[in-house]
């Protein structure tokens, strides 16, 4: 421009006195398209030439000779008051912008022409300018699209396996630029490894051309070493054969909306779970209001206009935990539990337990905010009167019961004389008559006086039985222990039973192993347990075989077996088979007599002694009584049993 200037002025200067040379300037003037001004140094216009079709506004005449910047708006022609000496003074040329009209814009650039003269070279811009407002408005939205989805982008020349990874990409994973090696290995060294194969998959079946877009939801590790959950997106570009050349997108943070989703769905848990238990959960403000109340919190208090009525009603009833010291913020927090008796609008009772659980760090962006836990339990606590009042029956009735029993059982225990003296009598007197009827020879009447005896040796037995069991029942039962030789107590029992036993056509052994030794116990009480035990097998048992079998067991135990093949007992039986009056056989037509007091007995007098009777029994093949006891019962009963 400035040697195209120098060129044109300097013919100017040369010809400008010919007529013909300032026409072929003034052509050439005007045809330029840039609005041209000569301008002297003082700033007054020298000339101007009026280009075709120029926005610019033309100049007159009357311009010339006066100051150019009148041409200019105030703005630039400050600007051009200022850049012309400073031109002519450097010698080089300057430039400045300015806007004219509505919606105009021009470039103005000024050339020195030796010291006292410059040109300007004004130029449109508007459309120029129009083109880069455009770029710039679509930048903007670019951005702000890009800013506004959170969103780093990348793009991957296949070929040189270059990537570009923005500054958000980068941000989004806490990376410094300097961190951030251009390659593929930046991002698919930081996918976790469970999810690396069927990201690589996705990826190549979209370069395959098998997918539309490539689309890959995974995990990828965050500069901190913490995961974090990301959406990558991406389509390829291709050449003329299909053929991948770039693939680039973007890369969307999931985690909060992860996180979000966990935690909606943590409360849809724990709204189920509080449900299924009926608790409500509401967060108390230290403004005082209780505020995300839980739906079932909200039907809990239904019977309230709202659950902020309901609680200014607690408050005004109830007082606050006390506060105890936070460990995590270190400021006081409300902790326990108060139950709030109340009434509803329509005057029912109701009661609720409610706890505060301090502050909700976890559930609330608000330290100090309290979560409170509330349960109705109006059901429950009138159920635990109602039981109260029950079981106050219950023990009214439970010692009614007691007293009636034990007069019973004492009243029974103090007629044991007048009970067995008339019925000792009357065995006496049968004994007697049989024998004078023996010594007269006379047989008349003697098998009528043998059954009066039986039955009255017979009521004897059971009355002792009856008699004994009130005594123990009464605590008047003691153990009236010594030391006796087991051996024989066996050979004593032997000799009692073995009479009865082939009467009934049955065999009776009896074995005591050498080493069983000596008891220090109730000798009484053993005998009569054993000779019951004896009794019922031989009761039970036709034409068999009926044993005792007595050995140590260990140091501190002697156990006693008595086993019969009669024929065996149930199972039925066999779980009520030591209660007080409990017969096996309990239909009217029953074979076996007996009131059900004997093994009654056997239990008592076992457990008095410290030891313990069990029961072995197949039906039709017989039965095992087992006694074990051990070899001081002083030492397991100190008491008599109540």
């Amino acid at each position: 421009m400035a040697f195209w200037l120098d060129q044109v002025l300097g013919r100017t200067r040369s010809d400008a006195r010919g007529n013909e040379a300032a026409r072929d300037f003034a052509a050439v003037w005007d045809a330029i398209g840039d609005w041209m001004l000569r301008v002297r140094a003082d700033g007054v216009l020298l000339a101007s030439n009026q280009p075709a079709g120029s926005p610019f506004p033309p100049v007159s005449e009357s311009s010339v000779g006066r100051p150019a910047g009148r041409l200019f708006p105030e703005p630039a022609a400050e600007v051009l008051r200022e850049l012309i000496p400073r031109t002519l003074q450097n010698q080089k040329p300057s430039t400045f912008e300015y806007a004219f009209g509505e919606g105009f814009y021009a470039e103005v650039r000024m050339f020195p022409v030796g010291r006292e003269e410059v040109v300007l070279v004004a130029r449109d811009l508007t459309g120029r300018k129009s083109t880069e407002e455009t770029l710039r408005r679509g930048r903007e939205r670019y951005a702000l699209a890009v800013q506004g989805a959170n969103d780093g982008l990348w793009d991957w020349q296949l070929d040189s396996d270059y990537v570009y990874y923005s500054l958000h990409w980068k941000a989004l994973l806490g990376l410094d630029r300097e961190q951030v090696a251009p390659v593929p290995g930046t991002w698919f060294e930081r996918i976790h490894p469970e999810d690396r194969d069927r990201v690589t998959q996705d990826l190549d079946r979209h370069l395959r051309g098998d997918t539309a877009r490539f689309e890959a939801e995974h995990r990828i590790r965050h500069h901190t070493g913490e995961w974090m959950w990301v959406l990558v997106r991406g389509m390829a570009l291709r050449d003329a054969r299909g053929v991948p050349t770039r693939i680039a997108g973007s890369l969307t943070d999931l985690t909060h909306r992860r996180v979000v989703a966990a935690a909606e769905e943590k409360s849809r848990l724990l709204e189920y779970a509080t449900r299924a238990v009926g608790i409500g959960i509401g967060i108390l403000m230290p403004e005082g209001d209780l505020t995300q109340v839980s739906p079932t919190l909200a039907e809990m208090t239904g019977f309230w206009p709202d659950p902020m009525q309901w609680w200014h009603e607690v408050v005004a009833t109830c007082d606050l935990p006390r506060g105890i010291h936070c460990p995590r913020c270190h400021r006081r927090q409300s902790v326990g539990s108060m139950l709030a008796e109340m009434t509803t609008p329509s005057g029912d009772p109701r009661l609720f337990e409610i706890t505060v659980a301090g502050h909700a760090h976890e559930v609330h962006y608000r330290g100090d905010a309290h979560v409170v836990l509330v349960e109705d339990v109006t059901e429950q606590k009138l159920a635990e009167m109602r039981l109260k009042q029950l079981n106050a029956q219950l023990v009214v009735a439970h010692d009614r019961a007691l007293a009636s029993s034990r007069a019973k059982s004492t009243f029974l225990a103090n007629m044991s004389h007048e009970l067995r003296t008339p019925l000792n009598a009357i065995i006496g007197y049968s004994e007697m008559l049989m024998e004078e009827l023996e010594d007269a020879e006379v047989d008349v009447g003697s098998d009528e006086l043998e059954r009066i005896s039986s039955a009255g040796s017979h009521l004897l037995a059971l009355i002792a039985e009856v008699l004994d069991l009130s005594k123990i029942e009464a605590g008047i039962m003691a153990l009236e222990c010594s030391r006796f030789s087991v051996a024989e107590l066996v050979d004593e029992v032997h000799t009692l039973v073995a009479v009865s036993m082939g009467t009934a056509g049955n065999e009776f052994t009896t074995h005591c192993a050498d080493d069983v030794g000596e008891l220090d116990s109730d000798a009484g009480k053993l005998r009569q347990v054993l000779l019951n035990l004896l009794g019922n097998a031989n009761k039970f048992t036709d034409q068999g075989l009926i044993r005792l079998d007595v050995r140590a067991e260990g140091p501190d135990f002697v156990v006693f077996e008595v086993s019969d093949t009669g024929i065996g007992i149930d199972e039925v039986a066999k779980a009520h088979l030591f209660e007080e009056f409990y017969q096996g056989d309990q239909s009217s037509t029953k074979r076996y007599a007996g009131a059900g007091l004997g093994l009654a007995l056997c239990r008592r007098f076992t457990e008095m002694m410290g030891g313990t009777v069990a029961v072995t029994s197949t039906q039709g093949k017989g039965s095992t009584f087992t006694l074990r006891l051990p070899r001081t019962a002083s030492e397991v009963v100190e008491t008599p049993v109540q």
